[in-house]
């Protein structure tokens, strides 16, 4: 492939079906448990896995933030030929993921229910949370090195061994949810170990690079110093955060459900929640399939093929955009039913927040499209404030004034109010602030 001369549209196209497929993958792993432990189990049994996700985005945060971190400084070593230095980077990531694997779980599992009950649980639902809770909490480590040894063996030039383990682990999860939930009957524990199962196959998988000649990820300690920390930290930092501010957003919507109207709430949001999870694989999908193809063009300086790529990226978004919020306003109880057997109560709370939660993916998939363009062309801090304000700021506050001022109904409003202000701004910086 010719990037910089090859027709864009047949370029384009080459990158954007795996890519999305490849995006696709990595929500398996939470949309599985949701389906298998809302439809198989109980809605509170949903509504508690609902609790326990922005400890997912805890533990993969940790992983992307030293795997970024450290891959990326790895890989610019050894672009310089300094392997040593690039494996010291290696290192630091290791030792770090060990350091917060023990962390995380000693004060997890030693506080465990004041923190849980601090996010969002209830007397209702809390049986469920700690059957699943206990057992997730001590795969820490886990999840932490999967998600961090995926990004370092796909950087250190085995990319088909990072695949493989991530759609292993995916598909594994889902099998065994159901395996151990329906046949075996182990409750919303059986989810639990199910997703331990799928992040030990991923990591065996990642693992199978170590034995490979190619491979340069070995440990080496005679080049560690807070320098390179610190560079692995601030590399791996906007990653790190994004996770961390989906988490403090859930546990937000979480306490405020749970204040307002209860486990039902919670599951409600558990719903729209999780269909998210696939409008954001879709939108990274989109985003990531211009992302080099801008990044190689904008550095030639072929305006016209960065504007073409830009525009053809704007059009995928859009119609995804429009397509997922279309259907969620003409066969919302469909999507409700793909979670749980809803009762009566839910479906009624179900179907309001699904119709109007929906009208956020309009402008949503632009909004995260939009800010990976901006870091294709080295202009990474417009990316993060769009980041912050839609992902941290403007969805903090809302949710809590929302509901204060206009009752409990006002919550499933904040995301469309968020998503809308937050498209005006990323508008604005594309037409008056940069010249794609």
């Amino acid at each position: 492939m010719d990037i910089l001369n090859d027709d864009i549209k047949k370029l384009y196209f080459r990158f954007l079906i795996p890519t999305i497929f490849a995006t696709l993958v990595t929500s398996i792993y939470i949309l599985g448990d949701a389906i298998i432990i809302g439809r198989f189990i109980s809605e509170k049994a949903m509504a508690a896995l609902n609790v326990i996700t922005p400890v997912f985005s805890l533990f993969y945060g940790t992983g992307y933030l030293l795997g970024v971190g450290g891959a990326v400084m790895m890989s610019a070593a050894f672009g310089e030929k300094k392997i040593k230095k690039g494996q010291s980077y290696f290192t630091i990531s290791v030792l770090f993921g060990v350091l917060f694997s023990v962390i995380y779980a000693l004060l997890l599992l030693t506080f465990f229910r004041p923190v849980m009950y601090f996010i969002g649980a209830s007397d209702e639902i809390y049986g469920y949370v700690s059957q699943y809770g206990y057992i997730f909490v001590s795969g820490v480590p886990l999840f932490i090195f999967s998600a961090m040894l995926q990004v370092f063996v796909r950087n250190d030039m085995s990319p088909k061994i990072a695949m493989a383990g991530v759609i292993a682990g995916g598909i594994t999860n889902v099998v065994l949810d159901y395996v151990f939930i329906v046949p075996f009957k182990m409750g919303i524990a059986g989810g639990a170990w199910a997703t331990l199962a799928g992040s030990v196959l991923s990591l065996v998988i990642y693992s199978t690079h170590f034995l490979t000649k190619d491979n340069r990820l070995k440990l080496f300690f005679g080049d560690i110093n807070l320098s390179s920390i610190s560079r692995v930290f601030k590399c791996g930092f906007p990653n790190f955060f994004i996770e961390i501010s989906n988490a403090v957003v859930i546990s937000l919507f979480n306490i405020q459900l749970k204040n307002t109207i209860g486990f039902v709430g919670i599951t409600a949001y558990g719903i729209v929640e999780n269909s998210y999870l696939v409008v954001n694989s879709l939108s990274n999908g989109v985003s990531q399939t211009v992302q080099p193809l801008i990044a190689a063009n904008y550095s030639a300086k072929n305006k016209e093929r960065v504007s073409s790529l830009f525009k053809a990226g704007i059009i995928t978004s859009v119609i995804i955009s429009v397509a997922v919020t279309l259907f969620g306003e003409l066969k919302p109880e469909f999507i409700i039913n793909l979670f749980v057997d809803a009762d009566n109560e839910l479906m009624s709370i179900a179907v309001k927040a699904v119709r109007i939660y929906f009208v956020s993916f309009l402008m949503a998939v632009s909004n995260i499209y939009i800010s990976g363009c901006f870091q294709a062309v080295m202009k990474s801090g417009y990316s993060m404030r769009i980041c912050i304000l839609r992902g941290l700021v403007l969805s903090s506050a809302f949710v809590m004034i929302f509901p204060m001022f206009f009752g409990s109904n006002a919550i499933w409003y904040v995301m469309p109010c968020v998503e809308l202000l937050t498209l005006i701004y990323a508008v604005y910086c594309v037409k008056l602030k940069i010249k794609l």
